[in-house]
Formats: C-alpha cells, structure tokens, sequence
C-alpha cells in the first residue's frame, strides 16, 4: 500500500539517501527553451518508465507548454504508469491549478518564489498541504531562500539558473554551493537545472544537495539507460569540513607540510604593491609552486592594474587569483572574462572598511567571480590579526549569491567555533599558523586539521570545492 501523498515524494528522497546516494530526480519536459526538441520521437512515458525502472526514485513532470511543450494529460499518463512519487513541474500562480494538480494524480507541485509575491506565496503552500501535496519551494538567490525558510519549508530547489529568462544562462552547482548553507535546519535540498555530468553530480552532493534534478544531460545522452546510473553519485559526507586555504608560504618545506596536513588550497603572495612581509618575486613563486602536488589547487595573491594581474596569470599559471586590493567593479567583470578563458578562477577580497560593503560584494557576485573574501586584515594593514566580524560576515553569507570565503584572525584554537557559528564554507589562514611571516608551525597546522576533524565527526560544516 502507498504511503500517503503528504510523504511520498521527501520520503522517497531521503530512503534514496539512507542507502548513501543523492537522489536523481530525471525531468521530463519535451522541450529545451535553450537546447530544443529533446524527445527526438521517443515516447515520454515510455521513457518515464525506463527511468524508473534504472531507479529512479521520484520523478518530475513539465506540463508547461508554451515554452518546454508540456502538458497536464502528460503528467495525468506518467503519474497512472509508475508507482513513484510525481512532482508537477509548471508555473504555479493560484489554487485552481493546485485543485488541477492534485486530481491529476501528483504527489509534489513546484512553488517558485520568483513567480510571486510572499503572501501568495504563503497560501499556495498552505493549500498544497491541505491537498495532500508537498510544496518543493524553488529559490535562486538569498532573498528568496530567506522566504523559503520564513514558510518553514521541508523541501527545497535551489534553481541553478535564471527561471525568469527560462534557463537561457549558463549555470551549475556553484550556485548551490552559494545559497546551501541558508537553507533551514532539517530540509531536504534539492539542486535543480545545469546538472550536465557525473561531476556535476558530485559537486552538488559535496555542496549538501540530497536530490538533483536532471533534465536535458538525460535527454541528450547517446544512452539514457546508462546516463541515468551515473549520475547516481554517493553523498560525499568525507567533505563536509570547509575547504581551507593556507596563504602566505615562502619555503618549500612549508608548501609540502601544509599539503601533507590537509591544506586544499596553497597560497603565494606575488608582487603585492605594498610592503608586506610575505610578497614574492614571480621567480621564487613558481620555484614554491613547483612543489604543490597535483592534489591541491594554486591560488596567486595579488593586487594592481588588470595588466598586471594578467602578466602573473601567464607567468605563474595558478588555478586561482586572488584579488587583494581595491580594484574596480569594472576592472574584476573583465578579469572574470580574461582569466575564465584561461580556466583560472577569481576570488575577490573585501575588508571591513570597504564602502558600502554588502551591495559592493553583490555587485562582484553579479559580475561573476567564484568567490568574494571578507577579511579583517585591510591592504593597509596588511599584518593586522584581529577577528573579522563575525556577524557582519554572516550578514553578508545571506546577501551574497556566491561562496564567501572567511579570514582573518582564524587559529587552531578558535577555528571550531567559528565554523560552527558561521557555516563558513572555506577559511583562509595565514598569520594563525605561523611561528614569524612566512613561516609556518607544522605544530599549529595539524593542531588546525585536528579541530576541524571534531567539527566534521559532529557534522557541523559544510563543504565547498573551487574546482
């Protein structure tokens, strides 16, 4: 006998994850706004069937037709010819098409924030409860996943692209990663459109998603049937601590120690435009760089004109820059594009006497980089240790719709409770693990990994990859 409704589809998901896989939830639309045709005259309950019969838990039917050519007699067929769990898929806007819904036979309807305003919002869900439904609340920036936990919502999507320009943009798991960490204690993550591979899958799990949804990487592969089980990726609980970067390294027994210890990420200092007592020439960096393994990711510290930083992305050739001084909103959008080219990410600092600190970090978000840093150490002040501000950093966590990167101050010995207190989903430490600038203390770099090794058995952190 079915479970009832109310259960099914979150049950369903969570029984997919006790057995140590994130659920993948295929999307069955006939159409692409972005890539076309996808059914290619194959029969959509005919493959609805397959794909439960690869395993799929849950399924999610589009019957908006229009622009993805569904349709509610697609969802009513689907719903009659398998035995999961089926969440309508379509723009939902009044109780009428909630009515609609439920005697078509759905267990979930779809509730996207930005298709609503909050009190209507509000009574949609509420309906959807008293249909017997469950409401999967779709967010996409912090607004709207503030909304979701003001619903107390239990099921939540977070759409990885733009679903008011129809999933034309580009987007992946990323945005995931952004907005996890505000999602309420105890709901079930969905991370839904821009799933386009295993690894994909995988970031997304890393990231905290119980569930994917995936539509178009399934209706394009030469082979569904074997599509389907790779994307059924084991939920990576090994990487739920923060990543960690270690900046600041100018011996070589240092670089190695660190990544020996855990560091994921090594950080040099290159040709700052101010005296700290860190900065490297660009010859001594790629000596150092050498030395990483191929384990761990490069990240160049530096500041100045777009010329410049360019010249050291051709000279060191990192995996990442990081931007450490007050450059312009303009000069960072055209680095995105000029270093994205060249497959290096772009970490943008800021400080705590930036102006107008929380519209400026959403502006380098909007202008595309990977990550924005709030640190207590300001370019004047290069050697300052203070604490950053812990409840100006959280602020900022709900604001932003990119990871933000916490540092300054941070040590073995407090480095527990600041995660805890801010889910921050990576660190950067310099100056905490050092016995002097520049060199570090293999003592206090494994007495870091040892603390964050109790936030992780208690399963306090979550998890973040700049891959």
């Amino acid at each position: 006998m079915k479970a009832p409704a109310l259960e099914r589809f979150s049950s369903a998901i969570a029984a997919e994850n006790a057995r140590g896989f994130v659920a993948v939830i295929p999307d069955i639309k006939c159409i692409s706004p972005k890539e076309g045709d996808l059914l290619r005259g194959r029969n959509p309950v005919e493959m609805a069937q397959l794909l439960v019969r690869c395993g799929a838990p849950v399924l999610s039917v589009v019957t908006e037709s229009a622009r993805f050519g569904g349709s509610t007699g697609l969802l009513r067929a689907i719903a009659r010819a398998v035995e999961v769990p089926v969440l309508r898929k379509d723009f939902i806007q009044n109780e009428a098409q909630l009515l609609e819904t439920a005697e078509l036979g759905a267990a979930a309807v779809l509730l996207i924030c930005a298709m609503t305003d909050a009190k209507t919002l509000q009574s949609l869900y509420e309906k959807t409860l008293e249909l017997g439904m469950e409401p999967l609340v779709e967010v996409h920036t912090p607004q709207e996943m503030e909304l979701a936990r003001a619903l107390g919502a239990r099921l939540i999507g977070i759409n990885n692209r733009n679903i008011l320009s129809f999933e034309l943009d580009e987007g992946g798991p990323e945005r995931t990663a952004a907005l996890a960490s505000g999602k309420p204690t105890g709901a079930l993550l969905v991370s839904e459109s821009g799933i386009l591979s295993p690894e994909h899958a995988r970031l997304a799990a890393a990231f905290g998603a119980h569930a994917i949804l995936v539509g178009t990487a399934l209706w394009q592969a030469p082979d569904m049937e074997a599509a389907y089980p790779s994307l059924r990726v084991a939920i990576q609980r090994e990487k739920t601590r923060p990543i960690v970067k270690i900046c600041g390294l100018m011996r070589v027994e240092d670089v190695r120690s660190c990544a020996r210890l855990g560091a994921d990420i090594l950080g040099f200092v290159v040709e700052y435009p101010r005296p700290v007592p860190w900065n490297l020439s660009v010859a001594q960096a790629k000596a150092l760089m050498a030395a990483v393994p191929g384990t761990q990711k490069t990240c160049v510290v530096t500041s100045g004109t777009p010329a410049h930083v360019l010249h050291m992305a051709a000279e060191t050739k990192p995996d990442i820059i990081q931007l450490h001084g007050n450059e312009t909103l303009e000069e960072v959008a055209y680095l995105v594009g000029a270093l994205g080219k060249q497959g290096i990410k772009l970490i943008k600092a800021l400080f705590p006497n930036t102006p107008k600190l929380e519209k400026t970090a959403a502006d380098f978000c909007a202008a595309g980089v990977d990550a924005v840093l709030f640190d207590a150490r300001t370019p004047e002040k290069a050697e300052h240790s203070g604490l950053a501000n812990l409840s100006v950093y959280k602020k900022l966590q709900r604001a932003l719709s990119c990871p933000l990167i916490l540092a300054g101050g941070i040590t073995p010995q407090n480095i527990a409770d600041i995660v805890r207190q801010t889910q921050a989903p990576m660190v950067d430490l310099m100056s905490g693990v050092e016995t002097s600038p520049g060199i570090k203390d293999e003592a206090k770099v494994k007495a870091l990994f040892e603390a964050l090794q109790g936030v992780l058995r208690a399963g306090e952190a979550p998890g973040l990859c700049l891959a």
